[in-house]
């Protein structure tokens, strides 16, 4: 590839020929009057011309063509980059994608398990909550019967009330241990 430089010093030096060598034609019609070379000479300049007008137009195009390569080329250099660029944006975002894939399963799982701790408490809470019923009830009508009827009844029917007051109270210690128990777990 030449360098456009070199192209327009040709096209300068032609041109500079082609009006030189016309300016001396014309001088030598000028001194030696000679009619039929005058033909001549004019059909040598417009040759001439159409030469160098060859050349002008030829290296115009050249030049042309050469800037369009370059352009051509920057594109495809350009189109490159922005290729690499998207495989490396996909391949970030395909990462991306699979972190975020584990990430939702891990969250998934962990909602799951949640539910399941909740669906478990609120079995203990049901089924504790029925111990401290029974319990309480047994408390509760020993204490009036023993308040109402304690007076007529004899020592061993009082105690035996007594002993199930007892029995239900300690039922209700332990599960009151159970569950400190159960919500110690939790905090851990």
């Amino acid at each position: 590839m030449k360098c456009p430089i070199e192209k327009k010093t040709i096209i300068g030096l032609g041109l500079a020929s082609v009006v030189v060598g016309s300016i001396n034609l014309l001088l030598q019609l000028k001194q030696e009057h000679v009619a039929g070379q005058k033909e001549n000479i004019f059909a040598l300049l417009g040759t001439s011309l159409n030469i160098f007008l060859f050349f002008l137009i030829f290296f115009t195009i050249e030049r042309e063509i050469q800037q369009h390569k370059i352009a051509e080329a920057a594109l495809l250099h350009a189109n490159k980059e922005l290729e690499i660029k998207l495989q490396q944006r996909t391949s970030q975002l395909t990462q991306a994608q699979g972190r975020l894939l584990s990430l939702q399963a891990e969250v998934d799982k962990a909602l799951e398990t949640q539910r399941e701790l909740n669906l478990l408490k609120s079995q203990i809470i049901n089924t504790i909550s029925h111990e401290y019923r029974t319990p309480l009830t047994v408390i509760l009508s020993s204490a009036e019967l023993l308040q109402n009827y304690g007076h007529r009844w004899t020592e061993q029917k009082k105690l035996c009330h007594l002993n199930r007051i007892q029995t239900s109270t300690k039922h209700m210690t332990n599960l009151v241990d159970d569950m400190l128990f159960l919500g110690k777990g939790d905090c851990d």
